[in-house]
């Protein structure tokens, strides 16, 4: 079977900076974050994993051996402590904390790919502006080296609290928002649209595709581009719809 765009982009994300917004079932990121570092160690690259004590024990899990002893395993707490300033990020500390880290990786691999927890913790205590400001200073980081970057959120986009205004400048600091569902919970989301919003869910494919919504942010999943586009346009039916897309594709993959 084909990989998929997605699964390609994390083979070579090529001077990305991808997201993964995920909920309670975190299956979906521990594969993805599994991908993208041993695709990135078998080619000759370093790895930082920045993560929750939780998720770098899986992720270590996942890897072998040879692969976990090129990579440096931190805790995103500890770690964001280094550079916090009265709550906020501060670049200087910032400075100090990270790029050193990178540059003993970079000396003894061909590249460097970085996966971070960090925002993720500072958006779940709801200290979103902190969050924001600490993806300004990733990417200016990135503005001056070529490495790889990879984020989670602690975000359920399925969630009936979901708020798609309060991602926006997330997905404006991003390049690439990784799927956090397979091609079985898209599928199943159209026919939930189609059933629920009929002529409606045809006008959300053609925005969908159209440069204008694209254009704001990075480049969407079909699934999470029709889920925020509901949550704006569909207020009153996207939970029903939402509810019949989960049933769908739990009945398909139980």
């Amino acid at each position: 079977m084909p990989a998929s765009p997605w699964h390609k982009i994390l083979d070579s994300p090529s001077d990305a900076h991808l997201v993964q917004f995920y909920g309670s079932d975190e299956s979906r990121l521990a594969a993805n974050v599994s991908i993208y570092l041993t695709e990135g160690l078998k080619n000759g690259e370093g790895a930082l994993v920045i993560a929750i004590p939780a998720h770098l024990d899986s992720f270590q899990a996942a890897l072998n051996a040879d692969l976990r002893k090129c990579v440096a395993w931190l805790d995103a707490q500890q770690t964001l402590d280094q550079f916090l300033r009265n709550g906020m990020p501060d670049w200087e500390l910032f400075e100090t904390t990270i790029p050193p880290g990178m540059q003993r990786i970079r000396a003894h691999s061909v590249g460097v790919r970085a996966y971070g927890e960090m925002v993720g913790i500072l958006w779940s205590k709801r200290r979103h502006p902190a969050a924001i400001r600490l993806e300004q200073f990733w990417n200016r980081l990135l503005s001056r080296t070529s490495f790889q970057l990879f984020c989670g959120y602690p975000i359920d986009v399925l969630n009936p609290a979901f708020d798609p205004a309060s991602v926006d400048a997330i997905l404006c600091n991003h390049t690439h928002i990784v799927p956090a569902d397979g091609p079985e919970f898209e599928r199943a989301l159209c026919r939930a649209m189609e059933e629920v919003a009929g002529a409606k869910a045809e006008h959300a494919e053609a925005l969908m595709k159209s440069e204008l919504f694209r254009a704001r942010w990075g480049i969407l999943p079909r699934s999470e581009g029709l889920i925020l586009w509901m949550r704006r346009h569909l207020p009153n039916h996207a939970d029903e719809i939402l509810r019949r897309a989960k049933a769908y594709s739990t009945a398909h993959t139980a």
